[in-house]
């Protein structure tokens, strides 16, 4: 799990993962190792910078230091930048969460997310992604 956020950057949020996010990982039977914050940009969000989205290339760094696959992987936002960062990235989907931002970018952008996966929220983007992998999704 890789995660992108600015607003840790400037201690808006604590820089970890909460605590209920974790544990969804962990009920899921996914170990949650670390979680590697950005690097820093020096673009303002929504303009295009080496380390800012739509720019893949922190998907990339990782892609080098952990030897990530990103043709089998997923991204999962809620903005259209979100989405733009995984089709950049070359990602196996790009899935809009409905929650957060994710309503009204369905609702603002309809044209350009129609390459995207729409689903409620993350549990459904884990189901989708275990469904598209031929996984039963756990019964919750």
């Amino acid at each position: 799990m890789l995660r992108n956020q600015l607003l840790p950057l400037r201690h808006v949020f604590r820089a970890e993962v909460p605590s209920h996010r974790t544990g969804l990982v962990r009920t899921g039977g996914i170990c949650l190792d670390r979680t590697v914050p950005p690097k820093r940009c020096t673009a303002h969000p929504g303009q295009a910078g080496r380390g800012g989205k739509p720019s893949p290339q922190f998907l990339f760094d990782a892609r080098d230091e952990f030897g990530i696959d990103l043709a089998r992987s997923y991204l999962i936002g809620d903005k259209l930048i979100d989405l733009e960062c995984g089709w950049n990235a070359g990602v196996r989907a790009s899935i809009l969460v409905r929650t957060g931002y994710g309503a009204e970018t369905e609702r603002k952008q309809a044209g350009p997310i129609t390459r995207a996966v729409v689903v409620d929220d993350l549990t459904a983007a884990a189901d989708w992604i275990l469904r598209s992998l031929d996984i039963q999704p756990l019964n919750r």
